[in-house]
């Protein structure tokens, strides 16, 4: 393979949709071995699926050597580097096998053990090759490995050379607030640590942050010195904020929207029927300032259900969103109006965020560094409504497949601002390796099959000359398109009499096309039928992140259902 060739393969299974990443797989494998095992550990940290990272072990090992023998050997090398049975098992594999094994399984922990591996995974090609044969990305993860595990003086003196450009690494390691055994914190390391954080937004012409005095979180003390106030004279931009079950973090959040140097604006905050219990931080918010206004559904619908109702009651041309346990920088809003006002043919734009902790740690088990942040969506509300409709009032996943339904719908790109910047900040748990369908790369697979479900309805309309629209009526059983029960919220009515069972992540295409049809006739004979997903344990072809676009839109059809194995 070329390196022009290899280029565009890896660009592809980086950031290409998860049709285009699975339609290259087959021609990667048969041009590039190397390459197919580049991508089958990127597929494998999407995954989650551990029969993928086997694999790989095997795969690098030319079949010496299984994940858990090599897990063995670090272990003990770790603390008997001379040990010749545990240095055989790892003769068969090259320093940036090891790397790409460290990698996966850092980016794929789901237990402490997992990180420690890796870890010892870097720790031994540093020995054995020495500190500076690690690549780029092995360096960083490296660091990464060793600030996780609360390794922050010698990640402090690795940083010392210029090896990563990801500037979480360097904040965190001068984070005095990780530090759990600290019971006080002095100034000077705290200027230190916020000096490095600021290189975030100073170099941007934006706001520093610092912290306020108090004995609070540092992630509820966090503000920014705006200089001046600039009074914008405007449109008036509407915040909406869902609220669940609200506790103190809402005032954090609500207090970060009220600090923002577009003054011009309205929160709304929506209480998704929480219960009474809740008046009393409801009503504290209510009370911050009069551009504040909560309101009560009178029934649980979920976020997309409140922003459908906001959207009715914003007032604003512009209308953005903010989720109710999150911090945003008070650039970000004058950022985007501007944006909107200058650019009059843009019908939305977004900026971006980190995930972080109530330390401030942005180095956690849920990170991955910058990312577009969904949530700061802002549209001009009237012009996109009237286009596209309204969210689909799925339980998760409803921001994504808006964005791109808008971008379907203008055949426009919306644009990232400021795409180096985090003018969000993200709470997370910092010990949550496990928690929620969303881990570092891994997706989980419904959030995969309900994103290629809708990618395809985007694209199918777009081919028939029509414009993708969700009006504010739809709900769970009439979407144009398969949304899976843990996405919808809905389930079936009554379960499926037939199950028609396949590997749909890994068989050939051919495979997949004769079992759908062997699906839709039966469904055509009046049975419920459903897909049900079996993986073979002894296919060692080419993974997908999802079945066959054949799959896709026999389930958009609407006959068909999707479950899992154990389901």
């Amino acid at each position: 393979m070329t390196p022009r060739l290899e280029q565009i393969a890896r660009r592809i299974a980086r950031r290409g949709s998860l049709q285009q990443m699975d339609g290259v797989a087959r021609w990667v494998g048969a041009v590039s071995p190397p390459l197919r095992d580049y991508r089958l550990m990127r597929v494998a940290a999407v995954t989650g699926d551990p029969h993928l990272t086997e694999r790989l072990a095997l795969s690098l090992s030319r079949g010496r050597a299984s994940l858990d023998r090599i897990r063995t050997a670090v272990r003990t090398l770790a603390h008997t580097p001379h040990d010749p049975s545990a240095r055989q098992v790892l003769a068969p594999l090259r320093r940036h096998h090891l790397e790409s094994l460290g990698w996966l399984l850092f980016n794929q922990a789901s237990a402490a053990e997992d990180r420690t591996d890796a870890l010892h995974l870097f720790e031994w090609c540093r020995r054995r090759w020495g500190g500076a044969a690690l690549s780029r990305t092995g360096r960083a993860t490296w660091i990464e490995a060793l600030i996780g595990l609360g390794q922050h003086e010698r990640a402090r003196r690795a940083l010392v050379e210029p090896i990563t450009t990801d500037r979480r690494l360097r904040i965190d390691a001068v984070n005095p607030y990780v530090d759990r055994a600290l019971e006080r914190v002095s100034p000077e390391a705290e200027r230190r640590w916020l000096a490095e954080f600021n290189r975030y937004y100073v170099p941007a012409g934006l706001s520093p942050v610092r912290l306020e005095s108090g004995v609070a979180d540092p992630y509820d003390r966090l503000v920014a010195d705006t200089p001046t106030r600039r009074e914008v004279a405007g449109p008036l931009v509407s915040v909406v904020m869902s609220a669940y079950r609200p506790d103190h973090r809402l005032l954090t959040a609500v207090r970060s929207v009220l600090a923002s140097t577009w003054t011009n604006l309205e929160v709304l905050v929506f209480d998704d029927a929480s219960g009474p219990q809740y008046d009393q931080v409801l009503a504290a918010a209510a009370a911050l300032d009069p551009r504040v206004v909560v309101d009560r559904m009178a029934s649980n619908g979920g976020t997309y259900a409140i922003r459908n109702a906001a959207l009715d009651r914003a007032r604003g041309d512009f209308v953005t969103f903010h989720d109710s346990d999150d911090w945003m920088h008070p650039d970000r809003l004058a950022l985007q109006a501007q944006h909107l006002l200058s650019h009059p043919l843009a019908p939305a734009n977004l900026t971006m965020s980190l995930r972080t902790t109530t330390r401030l740690e942005l180095v956690n088990a849920r990170s991955l560094g910058l990312k577009i942040c969904e949530p700061s969506l802002m549209m001009r509300r009237s012009v996109v409504t009237e286009r596209i409709g309204v969210f689909d009032r799925v339980r998760k996943a409803g921001d994504a497949e808006f964005r791109q339904r808008i971008e379907a719908g203008f055949a426009t790109k919306v644009e990232a601002l400021a795409p180096t910047v985090p003018l969000t900040l993200q709470l997370v748990s910092p010990d949550s390796l496990s928690g929620g369908d969303i881990r570092r790369y891994r997706v989980s697979l419904d959030r995969r099959l309900h994103r290629a479900c809708y990618e395809a309805w985007h694209l199918d309309q777009r081919a028939r000359g029509l414009v993708p629209r969700i009006e504010a009526d739809v709900d769970g059983g009439v979407r144009p398109y398969y949304a899976p029960p843990t996405i919808s919220g809905i389930s079936p009515a009554e379960p499926p009499q037939v199950c028609v069972d396949c590997d749909w992540f890994a068989a050939p295409a051919r495979e997949q096309r004769r079992q759908v049809a062997r699906a839709e006739a039966l469904a055509r004979s009046g049975l419920r039928v459903a897909l049900r997903q079996r993986r073979d344990p002894h296919a060692d072809g080419d993974p997908l992140l999802t079945p066959h676009p054949t799959v896709i839109r026999a389930l958009n059809r609407g006959r068909l259902g999707f479950i899992h194995g154990d389901d």
